[in-house]
């Protein structure tokens, strides 16, 4: 496949970001309005009241006691502190003016007397800073989506998801979703244009320079994921994954592409390890140690939450198995269909495999296929093991299984579309 040249080139390129623009412009018309009549979640008080750290990294004061005294320290990451915190005080709303974080086992009525529940335009403007990071999330998997499948998915999958009740309601409280969708979202679009500039012709000015420098953004990118939440990390996974597949493209001895795959494994592993570090203080004075701690104390509050009585516990190998499904397929699904919906992912996991197949042996230079083929599945199917039934714990199946799915619909309606034109002559 070879790129197209002259006029032709440049009409196609504006078309592109026009369209870019005005998806970009429906995904904001579709997510803005209706934030202050959104349910409120408990733990948004969570968040907006431990927002602090925002303006202590702001201003440069690493060594600021608030790193030390976080009460959540060792669980929760930073960054979406950063994001509430910066929109909070767009919207004037300072720390001194922020609520105290809710006590959970206590009514609502006593954490409201106790300031505990967020002002309305606290809330409001927390909220929206969450909401644009889940507009560029969105905005960005369009254009890797149509990249990869095409217009009419990537349009289809756009529409279903700006109207899906679920996601409107996961990404646009004040909490890690619409966060975590963003960094993902943007690990994966380095990662495609980082695999566009490294297989470019020998000798093409700077397109080694700028793969490693879209390829280390989108390690960034997976950095900030999993300080996000710890298992946005998994995005470097699926990086990882997606240059060893490349290196297989490559028409050389294996320990050559070991040696390749290897050390782009470090690269991406350390540059997002560093990031991970470097955007919480609270990590500086033993990284290694830190990082065992957030991981441990996160296993910890999940053993903990499954032994509540109210903890949606997921219990047993076939009913956990039957519930996830029928959630990622039927309740919070972009294409709610029981049985349809997954002979439709089937249908278009099965056409992403082929692609990816013979993206790896070069019939094809669907580079972004194949990032967010194996982006998308490093990041969702280890959702799917979640021992707790949380709505929020399905988004990011339900966006990337909600693409297969969207591909599969697609893909049948052009085959009967085919065969009533063939019946008609």
């Amino acid at each position: 496949m070879t790129s197209p040249t002259g006029p032709d080139a440049g009409s196609g390129r504006r078309l592109r970001i026009l369209e870019s623009i005005i998806a970009l412009a429906f995904i904001a018309a579709a997510f803005y309005p209706g934030l202050s009549t959104l349910t409120f979640h408990v733990d948004e008080s969570h968040w907006i009241g431990l927002s602090a750290p925002f303006e202590a990294f702001a201003g440069g004061r690493f060594t600021d006691p608030i790193w030390q005294e976080r009460q959540d320290q060792a669980i929760n990451g930073t960054v979406t502190y950063y994001v509430i915190g910066a929109a909070r005080r767009i919207g004037g709303y300072p720390p001194d003016r922020l609520n105290r974080p809710w006590r959970w086992f206590v009514p609502h009525e006593v954490n409201a007397a106790e300031g505990r529940m967020p002002e309305p335009g606290l809330l409001w403007w927390s909220r929206a800073g969450v909401t644009t990071t889940a507009v560029i999330g969105l905005w960005v998997f369009f254009i890797l989506l149509r990249h990869a499948a095409g217009r009419p998915t990537a349009w289809a999958w756009l529409a279903l998801a700006l109207v899906s009740p679920y996601l409107r309601d996961t990404l646009r409280h004040a909490m890690n979703e619409g966060v975590l969708l963003c960094w993902i979202a943007l690990a994966a679009y380095a990662t495609f244009r980082a695999l566009s500039h490294a297989e470019r012709p020998a000798g093409a000015p700077g397109a080694g320079l700028r793969a490693a420098a879209w390829l280390a953004a989108g390690s960034v990118a997976a950095g900030l994921a999993a300080q996000t939440k710890l298992n946005g990390g998994l995005a470097a996974a699926g990086m990882i994954a997606v240059v060893a597949l490349a290196t297989l493209r490559v028409p050389e001895r294996w320990t050559a592409r070991a040696r390749r795959a290897g050390i782009a494994a470090l690269c991406i592993g350390g540059l997002s390890f560093t990031t991970f570090v470097a955007a919480n203080p609270s990590m500086w004075p033993d990284p290694v140690r830190e990082s065992v701690r957030s991981i441990r104390a996160r296993a910890e509050v999940t053993r903990a939450q499954v032994q509540l009585s109210n903890g949606r516990r997921l219990s047993g190998t076939p009913g956990r198995v039957t519930i996830v499904l029928t959630h990622v397929f039927a309740d919070y699904a972009l294409v709610p269909l029981r049985v349809a919906g997954p002979v439709l992912f089937a249908a278009g996991t099965g056409a992403a495999i082929t692609g990816l197949v013979a993206w790896v042996r070069r019939r094809r230079q669907n580079h972004a296929l194949a990032s967010l083929v194996t982006i998308g599945a490093a990041v969702s199917l280890p959702m799917l093991l979640t021992p707790l039934d949380r709505p929020r714990f399905y988004m990011l199946p339900v966006i990337c299984f909600g693409m297969a799915t969207v591909a599969g619909l697609v893909w049948a309606g052009g085959q009967i579309r085919g065969r009533l034109r063939r019946g008609k002559a």
